[in-house]
């Protein structure tokens, strides 16, 4: 993947908090310039 360029966003949706705190780290370290949006509501996901 051409980390480059990738500018695609990312949702992540999940209920644990500490996830959701950690997992958009881990997605900088590996895949740069992507948005990275959390939210643990499916129904927020979905706005």
């Amino acid at each position: 993947m051409d980390e480059e360029n990738n500018n695609s966003p990312i949702l992540i949706v999940d209920d644990d908090a500490a996830l959701l705190q950690a997992l958009p780290q881990v997605v900088d370290l590996r895949m740069k310039n992507v948005q990275v949006v959390t939210t643990d509501s499916a129904q927020q996901a979905w706005k």
